[in-house]
Formats: structure tokens, sequence, C-alpha cells
């Protein structure tokens, strides 16, 4: 500031009123010149509102100047930067700044184009950034604060604060898996996406979807803490029983839709009932299924896979169905016996006795011819020959069994073109 009195008349002193009366200024480092027609220092903050006045001394008397009172703004200067922020899809989140100055104004940016107040923004204008429902949309977005002061001070601009907004969601729902036979294997999945880790908890139903409990590894069940659940060996008590994944991260936890488990029930042992009608050429039909595989001796027959099975040699037939995918128990045998012009099965023309059998074995001849030899022939159920003899004139016979393995056997007797032919059980108790 300048005093418009001439020195040539006189000796210039500056004085300052701080609030408690106008002094005399004394040089120092802030106010070197307080003698000369200019006083000249610069501005702080400490000065604000400060008056100064110069007395003017000639031969008499002094002249006092009138004062001027100073007004400092104080430059915009961030002390609280904003804080970067990790959120969850729909939550809210506030960034602040903190700033000294004076006169401040505040204005927010999002990679660095002006924000307005709306339904996602609140205080725009102020020192706190409200964002409402933040959505995934605004994950790496950046927020800066421009802050301007009073006229002709120097704007401050914030760091950039980045927002992270975490979606969780389930992203692959499990489906309710094809039917299953009884004891066999199936798989419920599901998978998420979000901050990590996320969490698997599988849980199951028994009434319908109506409750819900946790289940654990052991048992029918394998990894219910992971995307994929195994059932092994599940029983048909397990039928329309019901499975979802209560899935889990920072961000909360979210329920999959269910899934519903189908188990085939197994299906019943096929019965098989012989037409032999023609004896060179007898027929073989099994009860119930689907699709048929037909076995002689044991071993699977060659595109034996219908309901009916023309018999071409003897031996040995079984039969297995498959329904709904699910194989049936393998049918009781059915022995098969061609003699030319005579097929006869399990006819009354025998009799063995006792029958289970733990070691002797009786076989009634008594309606068989004593003057002809009878052919008398023990085989397994897969057809391998265990005994084999001729006798004439013999009421019955007794063949030592006890060294058989426990099973079912085929007696066949034979006696010039007649075949007749029974079963015994072989016991070890």
């Amino acid at each position: 500031m300048t005093s418009s009195a001439n020195n040539a008349f006189g000796v210039f002193q500056w004085q300052i009123d701080t609030g408690s009366g106008f002094v005399d200024m004394v040089a120092n480092t802030e106010y070197p010149n307080v003698t000369s027609q200019t006083l000249s220092f610069s501005a702080l903050p400490s000065q604000n509102g400060n008056k100064y006045r110069v007395k003017v001394s000639s031969c008499t008397p002094d002249v006092i100047s009138n004062e001027a009172t100073v007004t400092v703004y104080t430059t915009p200067a961030i002390t609280t930067q904003p804080a970067s922020s990790t959120i969850c899809a729909g939550e809210n989140v506030t960034l602040t700044v903190v700033a000294t100055g004076t006169s401040l104004t505040y204005q927010w940016r999002r990679n660095g184009a002006l924000i307005t107040d709306n339904t996602l923004y609140s205080g725009a204008t102020t020192s706190q950034l409200t964002i409402t429902g933040a959505s995934a949309l605004l994950t790496g977005s950046g927020y800066t604060c421009t802050i301007t002061g009073a006229s002709g001070c120097q704007p401050a601009s914030t760091n950039s604060a980045v927002l992270t907004v975490n979606q969780f969601q389930i992203t692959g729902q499990p489906v309710t898996p094809g039917p299953i036979c009884v004891n066999g294997q199936t798989f419920f999945t599901t998978t998420a996406t979000g901050p990590l880790p996320i969490t698997y908890q599988w849980q199951e139903s028994s009434d319908g979807g109506s409750n819900f409990t946790n289940v654990t590894d052991g048992g029918v069940y394998g990894g219910t803490n992971d995307v994929t659940l195994s059932l092994n060996n599940v029983p048909f008590s397990m039928n329309s029983f019901q499975y979802r994944c209560v899935v889990g991260s920072s961000c909360g936890t979210l329920n999959s839709n269910s899934a519903t488990l189908v188990i085939v029930p197994v299906p019943p042992k096929p019965v098989i009932t012989a037409n032999l009608s023609n004896p060179e050429t007898p027929v073989l039909t099994a009860s119930g299924g689907i699709t048929y595989q037909w076995f002689k001796n044991g071993a699977t027959i060659s595109g034996a896979t219908d309901a009916f099975h023309n018999v071409s040699s003897e031996g040995s037939y079984t039969v297995q169905i498959t329904d709904n995918g699910c194989l049936s128990p393998l049918s009781d045998p059915h022995v098969i016996i061609i003699t030319g012009d005579l097929v006869n099965r399990s006819v009354s023309d025998v009799q063995l006795y006792p029958n289970p059998v733990i070691e002797k074995l009786t076989i009634s001849l008594s309606k068989f011819s004593n003057t002809e030899p009878v052919a008398i022939s023990i085989t397994d159920i897969l057809g391998r020959s265990m005994e084999r003899s001729s006798v004439v004139g013999k009421t019955f016979i007794e063949v030592d069994v006890s060294q058989y393995q426990q099973g079912q056997y085929i007696v066949r007797l034979q006696q010039a073109q007649r075949a007749v032919v029974s079963q015994f059980i072989k016991s070890n108790r």
C-alpha cells in the first residue's frame, strides 16, 4: 500500500492495528519497509483483517492517513483426499474430500465428465458425493473433485478415487438330471461370479421344497461344499428329493434354483416261458422290459435283443431286461435239451431228493424202463459237466455232491429218444 503524501514534507511511519489499536510498526522480515512511502509485504493468512495507516511527521503537527483494511484469501488446499472404494452392486458409497481455503465451492466429476445431482448421484457440488445403488457398470470409474476458492486463487483438484463394484450373481443354475437307476450316480452343478472367495453349501429337501437342510460329505454325498454335488449309490427312497446350493461371498448369499432327483426302480426279474410246439426250434419268451439281452451258459448271445429268442442249440438260457435305462436282475435259467423229436424240461418223470442237498443226492429212475440203459449227466448253470454215467435196471441212484460249489445244477436223464431234465440246489448247510 502507498501513501499519497510527498516525503519531501516529512518522515513516514507505518502503523498497524491487529485488534488492539494502532501502534508503530517495527521493520522485520514480514514488514521490511515500514518507514517508506510504500508499505509492501507478502500476504499471509494471519494478516487477514489487519488495519494499516501511515503517520507523516513534519515540523508540526503529524498527519495521519486514512486506514486501510487488508483481506487475505486462503488458497484452496486439500487436507484429505477421497479414498478409492470397493462395494457390491446395489450398495451405496460416499466419497469425501476435506479442504481448507476461503469461500470454497466443489464440483465432482466422473472420468472427467461433470456430475449433476440425479437418482444416482447426490452432493455433486459439496464436499461429499453419494452414489446410490451403484451398478457394475460403474466399476473402474475415477472420481475427482475440483475445489475453487475466492476470486484470483488457484483452484485445487483431488486425486482420482477409483470405484470397484463387484457383481455377485449365480451364472449357472442346477438342472434336474436325467432319471437314474437305483444305486446309480448323478450330479448337480451351479456356478457363480463375484468377489473371491466364493463359498458353496448344498442343501436337500425331502418335503417337496418346503424346507432345506445342509448336506455334508459322506454316505451318498460328495462335493457338498463345491461347485458340483455328487450322489453315489443312491437308494430309491431318495426319489423326488430336491437340491439347491447356497452361494456366498463378501457381497452376501444367494440361493440357487432347486433341482429334483428322479430315481427309476429296478425292473423286476424277468420270467422265461418256453414254446415247445416245434421240438427242433423251441422259442423262449421273456416277460416285461423295453430292451432285452439273452445269454447262453452265461455268455452274451450276439444280436439276441428281442423279447423272443429262437433256440438253435441246447443249453442254459437266461435273459436280462432294460427299462428306462436300468437293468433288471438276471432271470432264472431255463435249460433246453434238444433230442431230435422231443424236448422236455422239469417234468414229473424224474424226482430229486433232498432238494436242496448238502452231501448225497438221490435220483429216482422209477419212471424209466429197467431193461434199457439210462444216461445221467449233471451240469452247472453255465453248462459245465459235473457228472456223467449210465445205469441199467436200477430204480434210483445216489450221487455224492458234497464237493460241489453252492448253487444251481441241472440233471438230464435220457433213455433212447426220451429225455427229461430237472434241477437241484446245492447248499452248504
